[in-house]
């Protein structure tokens, strides 16, 4: 009887999850104006459209320094740097910006340097979300039910609910942990910003670029030396295996020879 019970309930997830994966599937059109990430639908089948949004900008200036500088005073306290990467004439950042100011973001570091290359790019997860919601929504009714069978169940009925219960908790904390990084990435934008400095070099002192271009040699060589021991390495194996092969060939031809000529010469 308790069997029969079980079987009932997992007939009644099946539906339920239909219900559900049916509903997902029939929304209405999209508006896509809103650039906060979370837009209204419609046709009120779900309330919010999830929108993940992404730029990357490209900045050439004289004023390096002062560039890193501007871009590291961006942030809020609640936002933050996913990457941070400095040298002496190249910066790399990933920024998490509030998705409500990202426009204002970008315009603000448009107005303020020469940007050479700019992208943004909006990807709508809003189907994967809705589906996710609603599969944990099944779930979570499928676990209700169980927990309900479970109060007159036998021990052996018990255990089997218990794996159902289990495998039941762990798919809802792998889709809840899905929805939590959509909602991570849809609040707070990515932009990428890499700058470069755009100092010409015969615009430094005169001892300044004797000491770069000694620099750059010294790094020619050291390329050059690198290629010359790599393939020293390469050839160093052959060289072990054919030479003491090819002397000793050598050696074996030259004394057939002297074998020869002594025989003629008797």
């Amino acid at each position: 009887m308790k069997i029969k019970k079980i079987i009932l309930g997992m007939f009644f997830f099946v539906f339920i999850f239909f219900m559900f994966g049916c509903s997902s599937e029939n929304r209405g059109p999209i508006d896509n104006d809103d650039d906060s990430g979370i837009v209204n639908l419609g046709n009120g089948t779900s309330p919010t459209r999830k929108i993940i949004y992404k730029a990357e900008l490209t900045i050439f200036t004289n004023r390096f320094d002062d560039a890193v500088d501007y871009v590291s005073g961006l942030l809020l306290s609640d936002e933050w740097f996913d990457n941070e990467t400095v040298s002496e004439r190249r910066a790399t950042f990933v920024l998490r910006i509030k998705t409500e100011r990202l426009d204002e973001v970008l315009e603000d570091i448009r107005s303020s340097y020469p940007v050479r290359d700019y992208a943004k790019s909006a990807t709508d997860v809003s189907l994967a979300y809705q589906d996710a919601s609603d599969k944990i929504t099944a779930l979570q009714l499928q676990k209700t039910r169980l927990l309900e069978l479970y109060e007159t169940a036998s021990l052996s009925d018990m255990i089997t609910i218990n794996t159902q219960l289990s495998s039941i908790e762990i798919e809802i904390a792998k889709l809840q942990g899905t929805l939590n990084q959509f909602d991570s990435l849809v609040d707070y934008s990515v932009v990428e910003i890499y700058i470069y400095s755009s100092a010409v070099a015969s615009r430094l002192p005169f001892f300044n670029r004797v000491g770069l271009a000694f620099e750059n040699g010294f790094l020619a060589v050291v390329a050059i030396l690198d290629g010359i021991v790599i393939a020293l390495a390469t050839l160093l194996p052959i060289a072990i295996v054919f030479v003491p092969s090819g002397y000793g060939i050598y050696r074996l031809v030259k004394y057939v020879n002297k074998r020869k000529k002594t025989k003629k010469t008797v």
